[in-house]
């Protein structure tokens, strides 16, 4: 059976320009049920300004 598992992209930065590039980004990717989840667990790795979603990404594990 195949099992289903979401990864969470988030980019944790500290400014961002008026033409809306990020600096001094970190990304994580992360395995969580949601988007607030992941941005929770970002907040206790690594402590920057803002953290946004950048992708979702979905993975199957064939497990039989």
């Amino acid at each position: 059976m195949d099992k289903i598992k979401t990864i969470f992209v988030i980019q944790a930065y500290e400014s961002q320009t008026d033409t809306g590039q990020i600096m001094d980004t970190v990304i994580l990717e992360l395995f969580a049920s949601s988007e607030k989840e992941a941005i929770k667990k970002a907040k206790k790795m690594v402590e920057k300004k803002f953290y946004r979603l950048s992708r979702v990404i979905e993975t199957r594990n064939d497990t039989r």
